[in-house]
């Protein structure tokens, strides 16, 4: 399985405080389950399911 995830080089604070609000930003949205439903649910059908492959939950 591949990840996607963004990365900021080390000591880069503000960088990494504006990456971490848009994507607290984009859980609040649902976006990356709309996104599954929109993009990869009609390649992969009913056999995999939106919260097998998406993150919808804030990460502490």
């Amino acid at each position: 399985m591949d990840c996607i995830a963004p990365a900021v080089k080390k000591g880069n604070a503000e960088l990494l405080e504006w990456l971490n609000e848009e994507i607290e930003s984009l859980y609040e949205e649902k976006f990356f389950t709309k996104a599954y439903e929109e993009t990869l649910k009609p390649a992969f059908g009913e056999t995999i399911k939106a919260d097998a492959v998406v993150v919808e939950s804030k990460v502490e």
